[in-house]
């Protein structure tokens, strides 16, 4: 059995009556061990992680940064566990999608001069599931690479200068992460693209496509969300103007199985951008609001199959961090590209 402390069985272990049938009770106190999820910057090291490679440039922008020695990117890594309610044959050819394009991506950037970019990495394509007991440090890990890159790096890394993990999609390599070495929850921050507003309401993509892995991050490492307000609007005009071929080519050309061009109408915001935005550049954060996970939910589709973080408002200062709106953030795309 894995365990990150005494101290954390114990909160797990408040929570077990009821795992399924009803909501968990028990509140989650800050652990001054976890880093300051708003003390860092561009001068962190990074870990890029996002799902899919073809409906954003969440990708195409890291990369940038990384080329032009904005930031210090560590880990590239795609990992896509399948939607509980896609099929398994529509899923097994997005997964390939994604994962080819996640290559072609990082394959592009470099052609296109961006040197010292760390490989293309395949993380977890699989849900962790919650175990009988509910303590968070009794589920079983998956294991994929981008598990051992995430612990590699964030044993490198230190509480006061942590490794950032910018997550534009599922948390599920995040959580396999901690599960195998709960000891990076002392040197890991999360910038997560999940609007807080939907955690409740169990309706964002990303939380939905989490699981158990939501409440693992979500209870266990310093995490910032962000919120609905402000991200970057990236026109084709700028794409064709800033970028280098053959990325320049890519982006334009690249296509979504289902949603087609990103580009489509000439424009997009780019959502996705916000998780990298708001860690690498401070001066984009709005005001912070503070919230601790207050109990698990269980999934208000599927018959409440899957659990969830529940999470409720602080006064003082917590280590999930809910940034209310995003400065700037259009310039800073664009400044990446000068």
């Amino acid at each position: 059995m894995k365990r990150a402390s005494i101290a954390a069985f114990a909160i797990a272990a408040a929570c077990l009556a009821g795992l399924l049938a009803r909501p968990a009770v028990c509140a989650q106190s800050t652990d001054p061990a976890l880093p300051d999820p708003l003390a860092v910057d561009a001068t962190n090291p990074v870990i890029y992680i996002n799902d899919q490679s073809t409906d954003n440039f969440n990708g195409e922008l890291v990369l940038a940064m990384a080329g032009t020695g904005i930031i210090d990117l560590r880990g590239f890594i795609v990992g896509y566990p399948r939607e509980p309610w896609m099929k398994e044959s529509v899923y097994e050819a997005a997964k390939a999608e994604y994962i080819t394009h996640h290559r072609e991506v990082r394959a592009k950037a470099e052609e296109s001069g961006f040197s010292d970019l760390p490989p293309a990495e395949l993380g977890v394509f699989a849900h962790q599931k919650a175990p009988a007991s509910g303590v968070v440090e009794d589920t079983d890990p998956i294991g994929s690479p981008g598990t051992d890159l995430i612990i590699e790096e964030a044993l490198t890394a230190t509480h006061d200068r942590p490794l950032v993990i910018v997550a534009g999609g599922d948390l599920c390599t995040v959580a396999d992460a901690y599960l195998t070495n709960p000891v990076i929850a002392g040197s890991v921050v999360v910038y997560w693209r999940e609007q807080v507003e939907d955690i409740n309401k169990q309706a964002g993509y990303n939380l939905r496509n989490s699981g158990w892995a939501a409440y693992i991050v979500l209870s266990r490492l310093a995490t910032a969300l962000d919120c609905e307000q402000g991200s970057p609007r990236i026109t084709e005009e700028q794409v064709r103007r800033d970028v280098p071929s053959p990325l320049r080519e890519y982006m334009l050309t690249k296509q979504h199985w289902q949603y087609g061009l990103p580009l489509r109408r000439g424009y997009r915001h780019d959502g996705d951008a916000k998780a990298i935005i708001l860690a690498a550049f401070p001066e984009t954060r709005g005001a912070a609001r503070f919230h601790r996970v207050a109990g698990r939910a269980p999934a208000k589709w599927f018959g409440g199959a899957l659990l969830l973080p529940r999470l409720e408002s602080s006064d003082d200062p917590t280590h999930i961090v809910e940034i209310s709106d995003i400065h700037h953030s259009t310039e800073k795309w664009r400044e990446v590209w000068q």
